[in-house]
């Protein structure tokens, strides 16, 4: 029975701790617990990185003007998210209390106009022409800044607050709505590029041959099958192809991808495919829907729905942080489990880690918030845990008693 205590107590103390710190990176989608976890660890890392407070307003304005002359977007409004973290308490309890009194917008949009106003109107402007959509023009409103001032009580200084085309004379569209909301990103080109690019590879360009064979797979695979929305499935292969096209992906997970796209899509399968539909001379558009029927017939759906977990998750990482931000995120992955850790980062902090991974780098993706699952079967392991240790207690006291005295130490009680 001591024998058998000895092996059983380590088995369950391993299945308790595994049940009950179960680390949400392993799920395919993180709970609200553990999200919320995670965002007060990423709170906690800027308050720490966060200046004496007799510069903090200077240095905070400067990263934010340090990403927007790189135009890292995501990672400016990052920083103007993390204000309340990264600035003086005087500041930080006069932001909050600006956000609490606006009335429209989410939680973020209201925190980020309220920032806005503590920013020098040289990086506030910065900041609105670079966030703002392609194709319209600022429309500038005069109005007076109460709250950029250091030292006085109000301020006369103008600022510009812009609107865009389409507002009349009583209405006053915010362009905030507007900046908040991640693009689409997609790079994967047409299906005639695709064709294009089948027929050099078929005549021996095999230069990016993975490249190929990702963008075909977006494009003509069939999303019920793999498991992925169009969407994701698409914004995934893009963000892949651009990581790995300019050699930021890291070199482990970068060659396991490899591997396991050359799985879904064969050589020999392909090019015997690709042969057949390139045989003879057609249109463009013929040869392209020939194309895109010779991909789809040679994807191994099976293989493809194991990678459909990785799709989902890059795919979430750039709806919530924005191209940009998934690209700074995949850089620092070295596996699947990392791809994991980067959706709970992200889906915590937003721009806020995209903001984050350009101070501390890869260790963004450490931050992640331990979520405590207490289930029933976790409760009756820890019972069944404290059992064996009371049982093999009373064994060894009842060895050292028979030992001391001669008797059992049932003979004594």
């Amino acid at each position: 029975l001591f024998n058998v205590l000895l092996f059983l107590i380590p088995v369950f103390a391993v299945q308790v701790i595994a049940g009950t710190f179960s680390d949400s990176v392993d799920q395919a989608t993180p709970k609200a617990e553990t999200i919320a976890e995670t965002r007060k660890t990423i709170d906690r890392t800027f308050e720490a990185l966060a200046p004496n407070s007799d510069g903090a307003r200077a240095h905070w304005a400067q990263l934010v003007n340090d990403q927007l002359s790189v135009r890292n977007t995501s990672a400016a409004r990052g920083f103007l998210l993390a204000a309340p973290q990264l600035l003086d308490r005087e500041d930080a309890r006069a932001i909050r209390a600006a956000a609490s009194d606006e009335l429209s917008g989410s939680a973020d949009q209201r925190l980020l106009r309220a920032a806005l106003l503590f920013l020098p109107n040289d990086v506030r402007n910065g900041y609105l022409e670079s966030a703002r959509p392609k194709g319209t023009e600022l429309i500038g409103a005069s109005v007076t800044d109460e709250a950029a001032s250091d030292d006085q009580e109000s301020s006369d200084a103008d600022t510009t607050i812009t609107s865009f085309p389409g507002a009349d004379e009583t209405t006053f569209i915010d362009p905030i709505d507007h900046m908040t909301r991640p693009a689409d990103f997609y790079v994967l080109g047409t299906i005639e590029d695709l064709a294009n690019n089948s027929r050099a590879w078929l005549r021996g360009d095999r230069r990016n041959t993975v490249e190929l064979k990702l963008t075909g797979l977006a494009m003509t695979g069939d999303p019920d099958l793999i498991g992925v929305s169009p969407k994701r499935l698409r914004q995934a292969a893009s963000v892949i192809k651009t990581t790995m096209k300019s050699g930021r992906l890291g070199d482990n997970y970068a060659r396991s991808l490899r591997q396991r796209i050359d799985l879904v899509i064969r050589d020999e399968v392909l090019e015997a495919e690709l042969d057949q539909a390139l045989s003879d001379f057609a249109p463009l558009d013929v040869r392209a829907e020939r194309v895109r029927a010779a991909f789809g017939a040679s994807i191994d759906y099976k293989t493809a729905a194991r990678l459909a977990p990785e799709f989902n998750q890059i795919g979430r990482i750039t709806e919530v942080t924005g191209p940009k931000g998934a690209l700074s995120l995949l850089e620092h992955a070295h596996s699947a489990r990392d791809i994991r850790r980067a959706r709970l980062v992200a889906e915590a902090g937003g721009d806020r880690t995209v903001a984050l991974t350009t101070l501390i780098g890869g260790k963004t993706l450490s931050l992640t918030g331990m979520n405590l699952q207490w289930s029933e079967r976790t409760i009756l392991l820890v019972m069944a845990l404290a059992a064996a240790c009371v049982a093999l207690i009373l064994i060894v006291v009842s060895a050292m008693l028979r030992l001391a005295f001669g008797r059992p130490v049932a003979a004594i009680f």
